[in-house]
């Protein structure tokens, strides 16, 4: 019986010790957590802004009409936007509902129903490329971080608007939505872009129509070094999106194609 007794009070010393030592550390992962989750609270409370969203830009400016649905070279634009907030920044997206995009562009959100017409809301996610920090900040701030978001885009056939009464081609703005953790959004932001139609050479800023008198005449004598003709956007003369312009696949393909000659239907 002794043996017993003794052994069951060592038992229960030894649970006590055990418990001094372990309770402790039980206690403290739980106050560790319970800071986390009233950090995120407060961050929340005091977290209602928008971020802040600056430098839109696009390069280049201005691409012709992606006509065969496969953008070659000069008919993608990069699209870019600066982004910062006082939290973690959920997403970027732009929305390309106005210019369609290629059957091979990577929509990763969609769906509902734009301005009751019927047509999907087209959204891209825009990527992180990378951050920089700003530092000519007064004192008393800390320096803001700010991530870059890129996406890259074509467009779809048609999506040109040449505007009969001012003579140019009517730019698309293209809206940046940002997004932090706690789902505040700025709207506020949208990148310009200009579709003209491919192989509009003459004038340099288009005029609305690819014909055989102006453009396709024009690109040869271009091509073929002829004084008064060396003004041209390449992105919109590159008919056949090699990369180059020249004189036996740019221009003869466009002389064939304002002539109708079959098999010289499509612009790439």
């Amino acid at each position: 019986m002794k043996k017993i007794e003794a052994l069951t009070v060592g038992i229960v010393v030894l649970s006590m010790f055990a418990y001094v030592a372990i309770a402790p550390v039980i206690l403290v992962i739980a106050q560790q957590d319970n800071a986390i989750s009233i950090g995120d609270a407060g961050a929340s409370d005091s977290d209602n802004k928008p971020p802040i969203v600056a430098n839109p830009t696009v390069d280049p400016l201005i691409i012709p009409e992606d006509t065969d649905n496969e953008p070659l070279w000069g008919e993608l634009a990069e699209l870019m936007v600066n982004v910062t907030d006082e939290s973690k920044i959920k997403n970027v997206t732009v929305k390309l509902s106005a210019i369609g995009g290629g059957s091979k562009e990577p929509m990763a959100m969609g769906g509902g129903s734009g301005g009751g017409s019927g047509l999907g809301v087209r959204l891209a996610v825009m990527f992180n490329i990378g951050n920089y920090t700003e530092n000519n900040l007064p004192a008393n701030e800390a320096p803001a971080l700010w991530t870059v978001y890129n996406y890259s885009i074509n467009t779809s056939v048609g999506t040109a608007r040449w505007n009969e009464t001012s003579g140019t081609y009517e730019p698309y703005y293209l809206q940046v939505n940002a997004t932090d953790r706690y789902n505040n959004s700025n709207t506020s932001v949208s990148i310009e872009l200009i579709v003209m139609k491919n192989g509009d050479v003459m004038p340099y800023n288009g005029d609305g129509e690819v014909d055989f008198m102006h453009d396709a005449l024009y690109l040869v004598r271009h091509t073929k070094g002829v004084p008064g003709y060396e003004n041209i956007r390449d992105n919109i003369a590159d008919v056949t999106g090699d990369g180059e312009v020249d004189f036996m696949h740019d221009a003869l393909y466009l002389v064939r194609h304002t002539k109708g000659v079959p098999g010289y239907e499509i612009l790439h």
